[in-house]
């Protein structure tokens, strides 16, 4: 609201906080005008920062009593009616986990009662709590956060307002099934040994660089040249060879 100070309320007026803040609004109003006094004919009453911190404790302590009183009857009235399901199977879905087992909530009916990791089968489940799971050490049996199940009620506990039941079947296939820890993990360590693999004859999901380049013509080689070809000398170096052969001769008449 990008307001400095607000103040809320029902509407209508269900509580008794609201009935504090109407009267508290009503008075200020009346001040505004001119009134003296702390009460107003409309209803207005001025409350002292004391009075109105010990209205606060208060109020929300009887509010929290008044949920746990509601929530405790709401407790007591399903496990007095399933005290008469005892023995029937129901279906749900897995609604909570924790370590010592699950809780299932019952279709249409909205009732939530534990399955304990002790009523499982005989194996050593544990559980993962970022994943929301119990998982088995041996059988590789995994029940999650949203599984659907189906159960049977075994107990009811009017006084702990608590209900037991008893895993009949899972819809969600195991995963792993026949697996122990050691096994799974010799896998884990194998498939990091050995990397990825590509597959022969499957299709990659790209496309190569030549289908948006065009292909490069390879250069034509420049033919070499034949070394032992000799080369025709120009008319100076001719003049040259010429008057060089005539001085070696002349030198060698002289030398004779």
């Amino acid at each position: 609201l990008a307001l400095q100070s607000y103040a809320h309320f029902t509407s209508p007026i269900r509580r008794y906080p609201d009935l504090t803040l109407h009267r508290a609004i009503k008075y200020l109003l009346a001040k505004e005008q001119g009134h003296q006094g702390n009460t107003t004919e409309t209803g207005g009453y001025h409350y002292s920062m004391e009075e109105m911190l010990q209205l606060g404790q208060h109020c929300s302590m009887a509010e929290r009593r008044a949920d746990e009183a509601t929530r405790d009857v709401a407790d007591w009235l399903k496990c007095d009616f399933m005290l008469d399901q005892v023995g029937n199977v129901f279906k749900g879905v897995i609604s909570s986990v924790t370590g010592f087992g699950f809780f299932v909530r019952l279709d249409d009916l909205f009732i939530d009662g534990l399955v304990h990791v002790s009523s499982l089968d005989n194996d050593y489940y544990r559980f993962d709590q970022v994943g929301q799971r119990l998982m088995g050490e041996s059988s590789g049996q995994t029940y999650r956060l949203g599984d659907r199940v189906e159960v049977r009620v075994e107990a009811v506990n009017m006084d702990e307002r608590k209900i037991d039941f008893s895993l009949i079947s899972s819809e969600r296939a195991p995963r792993n099934v026949g697996k122990t820890a050691r096994e799974k993990a010799k896998k884990g360590d194998a498939g990091k040994k050995g990397g990825k693999r590509r597959q022969v004859g499957k299709k990659v999901n790209f496309e190569p660089d030549s289908a948006f380049r065009g292909e490069k013509k390879p250069k034509p080689k420049a033919a070499k040249k034949d070394v032992r070809k000799a080369k025709k000398p120009s008319a100076k170096t001719q003049k040259i060879a010429a008057a060089t052969k005539a001085k070696r001769a002349a030198k060698k008449k002289v030398a004779e």
